[in-house]
């Protein structure tokens, strides 16, 4: 028995609007489907089969109602009996209208997603508003944006609004904000963001709940980056994304922000056809399918589905004729109110169904809408990717539709939270958070002991409590009554392969306690599926080592307390002032002295004698030699000053450095773990550290997590106790990555041989986990912790746990003292060369000085003796000279003296007045 084929022709409209690539990819996903289906068909062989034929392909605007009815009309006469055809707000009415009057099916592969009122129209993409309704309602959200740029949404709007009737206590506030230009949607994203602040003051954030329902691919593009230049990519902003592509969108701007982003898709990756497509585009046959979206799916599907709906019409249907319409004639029917072709195709799809298609399984109900779908719930938040956390599928019962492993936030029945109520506290054995009591004469009466399993237990988080009970009571006027019990894995919480948790946190999820306290650190992945108060101890990961040996002093131990370059400067000053005084005392004339019985005068600055005094005055003791100049003494007074500036810091500092204990660690920090290999290093296999380093996308972090993978088995460890242990075994080759209390904790206990080294990598916190449904009680927890903590509880329940119960003693010695710098002590540097520079100024000015008046003197003197000159004479000359005669040997006779000639002063001296020549008589 042979097969027979009957062709069908199909025809394809297409928006003029799309991009030019958009529509080449869309034009290959038809060619790809009708190839693939009719090379399907060709194998049957034993029923009557239909081979699909593209016949007529027109590219219009689909919005121009006058425009998309003429080429309609005009591809009607090829006998074209089924259109698949782009879709809008404006062209819905046109496919309707055309649609019912000539009894032609459409297939919409990007339909509305809303109901019309044609028969003959097939909607291949399904509303995804019931999802975002039941998510919404799931996580308990009070006011959500609906932000939206296009006529379409209002419909989606509006459907909202109607659910909404039916929620009753558990609906929401929904304002809607319209971007009208989407380029430029700052304006409507700011006057979201204004409602962000939850008080009057504007200090408090609130969550802020936003769906984003835009017409395009470039639309979300345009908009989401408008999103992060405006700053609402924060952790308090979670956006659902409209339509079902959300694997499109680049999304990684968004990886470090804190922002949540939830969207949905249709695309099943795990069907044959996709890896059959994705097979066919590596071979690059068709690649503008390359890459594969839900648009080129839902048309792959259409024609796939079209397919089948044609055969289940050839095997009903004693007619096999394709004969199409005619815009002016219509369907020629043959008989009298018997259905025609249009309508019998049409019943025939609506029968039948593609239960594995790209997008799921493909089915319609009686108004041409998909039935029995179900969409895939897909979120991202801080550091993580995008991942699948459910699905939605409309067929399951009202309020199970949305399932998650994310529990739910919906809130509890008021009923539950009264003041009788006794809350099941959830903790583990952790020192010393929880630990055995140590004293033997303790009993249940003991302030900070509670009974667990009928043992005795004390530690922070008891203390704690009963603190939280008293003020509890003060702050709301209700009883807070609890009981703790041991959680049954001895583990805090870490999400599984299979998406479940273990630990507190899974009891939470489980419901089997009500709180977790313990030392739980508050991270993003926990934060996700339960809820945690404020902080009430900030933490954050450390690093442990085994103590160093102490140093012994060195030999040249007396030089530590001042750099090796402040020594440096201290000698090149020693030097400059010797020198400096030396010149000072050979250029000032005032440090030359005459010597007695001698025409020579004398310097006591010799060279020998300047380093003499700088020595002197630098170890405070003094020299027999001082200078008398100005110059000299400017140079004194600096480096005197100098000394005393240094000597009395140096010896301030070597005090401190006699008195502390020197350990020299051989790592400071992170960076020096990784740049060296003699130190392993590892942290609590499951634990909060660990998924630290595996998260984190610092270079240093990252590359000690692939040391502590690479070494995993030897480094990594099943408990704190034994990392800890590990430690003090080692030989000083080991150091131990652990939260900064326990490590603090740790090294206050014998053998006191372990130290936290620099400071903690990442700053955390420590807080009492609840059930999201117990949101009420975790606000009120949090104002207690807050009270507590403002009264300065927390801070001497710490100090009593960690030091005051220690058993090493307060180690309040600064191990890191380090030597003075030159920068620590050069100012007085600068003073001694300012006043040497000074000293050199005055002594020049002095040497000038003193050379001018030198000269001038000189010149005084040669001036006089030039015009005076004073000789002895003979006395009878000058007797003779007077007009005395000789006249015998007894005497002179006198004689009238000559006054024209000479001039006698008082002195005794004769002058003549023009031979220049004084007589002495």
């Amino acid at each position: 028995m042979y097969a027979l084929f009957f062709t069908l022709d199909i025809g394809l409209i297409q928006d003029s609007s799309l991009h030019y690539l958009d529509r080449l990819g869309m034009d290959d996903a038809f060619k790809y489907a009708i190839k693939t289906f009719n090379y399907d068909q060709s194998l049957r062989q034993d029923i009557n089969s239909v081979i699909l034929k593209s016949k007529g392909h027109n590219v219009t605007d689909i919005d121009d109602s006058y425009q998309l009815t003429r080429q309609i009309c005009h591809l009607l006469p090829k006998n074209i009996i089924l259109f698949i055809a782009d879709s809008s707000q404006q062209s819905m009415e046109v496919y309707e209208s055309m649609s019912s009057n000539l009894e032609i099916p459409i297939v919409l592969p990007r339909g509305p997603g809303y109901n019309h009122t044609s028969e003959y129209v097939f909607d291949m993409t399904p509303s995804f508003i019931g999802a975002i309704i039941d998510y919404i309602q799931y996580f308990g959200w009070k006011v959500v944006y609906y932000v939206y740029d296009s006529e379409e949404s209002l419909h989606r709007i509006q459907e909202i609004y109607r659910a909404q009737k039916s929620l009753g206590t558990r609906s929401f506030s929904l304002r809607p904000k319209r971007i009208v230009n989407i380029s430029d949607s700052y304006a409507v994203l700011r006057s979201v963001d204004k409602h962000r602040y939850c008080d009057s003051d504007m200090q408090f954030s609130c969550n802020m709940r936003i769906i984003l329902d835009l017409s395009t691919k470039d639309a979300f593009n345009l908009t989401l980056e408008q999103i992060i230049n405006v700053g609402m990519n924060r952790d308090e902003y979670h956006y659902i994304l409209g339509g079902l592509g959300i694997q499109e969108l680049d999304l990684s701007a968004f990886a470090y922000g804190g922002v949540n982003i939830t969207g949905f898709s249709m695309l099943n990756a795990h069907s044959a056809t996709f890896k059959e497509i994705d097979s066919d585009m590596n071979r690059k046959v068709y690649q503008n399918l390359n890459p594969l979206t839900i648009d080129k799916a839902m048309m792959i599907d259409a024609v796939r589905f079209i397919g089948k709906g044609i055969d289940k019409y050839l095997a009903d249907s004693l007619s096999h004729s394709f004969k199409g319409a005619n815009c002016n004639k219509g369907y020629k029917k043959d008989l009298k109110d018997t259905p025609t072709r249009g309508s019998l195709i049409s019943n025939s799809m609506k029968q039948v169904e593609l239960p594995a298609g790209l997008t799921g399984k493909v089915a319609f109900d009686s108004n041409g809408l998909r039935k029995d779908y179900t969409l895939e719930v897909h979120q991202m938040g801080y550091k993580s990717k995008l991942t699948k956390i459910g699905d939605w599928s409309p067929n399951r019962p009202l309020g199970k539709r949305f399932e998650t492993n994310i529990p739910s936030r919906m809130p509890m029945d008021r009923s539950l939270n009264n003041a009788n109520r006794t809350w099941r506290i959830a903790t583990k054995i952790s020192k010393p958070f929880v630990q055995d009591v140590t004293s033997p004469h303790t009993d249940k009466r003991t302030d900070g002991v509670i009974e667990i399993d009928g043992k005795l237990y004390e530690g922070y988080c008891i203390e704690l409590i009963q603190q939280v009970k008293e003020r509890y009571l003060i702050e709301h006027k209700t009883d807070f009554n609890f009981k703790f019990h041991f959680v049954k894995d001895n583990e805090f919480g870490k999400c599984q392969k299979d998406f479940t948790w273990n630990g507190m946190v899974g009891e939470l999820i489980r419901n089997e306690t009500d709180l977790a306290l313990s030392s739980l650190t508050i991270t993003e992945d926990r934060q996700r599926v339960v809820d945690f108060t404020t902080p009430f101890m900030q933490m954050g990961i450390s690093i442990m080592i085994k103590k160093p040996d102490k140093q012994k002093p060195g030999v040249f131990s007396f030089m530590d307390p001042l750099d090796v370059k402040v020594w440096i400067c201290v000698m090149v000053g020693f030097l400059a002032v010797s020198l400096v005084l030396f010149f000072v005392g050979r250029w000032s004339p005032y440090e030359w002295r005459e010597i007695l019985n001698s025409r020579d005068q004398s310097n006591a600055f010799t060279f020998s004698n300047t380093l003499w005094f700088a020595l002197g005055a630098l170890m405070q003791q003094g020299s027999d030699i001082f200078p008398r100049s100005i110059s000299g003494r400017v140079v004194g007074s600096a480096w005197w000053f100098f000394t005393l500036i240094l000597i009395s810091s140096y010896t301030a500092n070597l005090a401190a450095f006699l008195t502390i204990e020197r350990l020299l660690t051989p790592i400071r920090g992170a960076d020096d773990l990784v740049g060296q290999t003699k130190i392993k290093y590892g942290a609590y296999k499951g634990g909060a550290t660990e998924k630290f380093f595996e998260q984190s996308k610092v270079t240093t972090f990252s590359n000690m997590w692939k040391y502590m993978l690479a070494n995993y088995d030897s480094v990594m460890v099943d408990k704190d106790e034994v990392g800890v242990q590990k430690v003090r075994d080692s030989k000083h080759d080991y150091a131990y990555l652990l939260e900064s209390p326990r490590n603090q904790y740790e090294n206050q206990k014998k053998p006191c041989n372990t130290m936290k080294v620099g400071e903690n990598l990442v700053n955390k916190g420590y807080g009492i986990s609840t059930q999201f449904e117990l949101s009420e009680l975790r606000k009120n927890l949090t104002l207690v912790i807050l009270k507590l903590n403002q009264e300065g509880v927390m801070y001497r329940l710490e100090q009593r746990w960690w030091y005051d119960k220690g058993e090493c003693g307060s180690d309040t010695k600064d191990t890191t003292k380090s030597a003075l710098t030159l920068s620590n002590v050069s100012g007085i540097f600068h003073i001694l060369i300012g006043g040497l520079v000074i000293s050199m100024c005055v002594a020049l000015f002095e040497f000038i000085i003193h050379s001018i008046r030198k000269k001038h003197k000189q010149r005084y003197k040669s001036t006089v003796k030039s015009t005076v000159k004073i000789e002895k004479k003979n006395p009878l000359e000058v007797l003779k000279a007077a007009g005395y005669s000789e006249i015998d040997n007894s005497g002179y006779a006198q004689g009238p003296p000559d006054y024209d000639h000479l001039k006698t002063f008082g002195d005794g001296a004769t002058y003549r007045s023009e031979g220049d020549e004084a007589l002495f008589s």
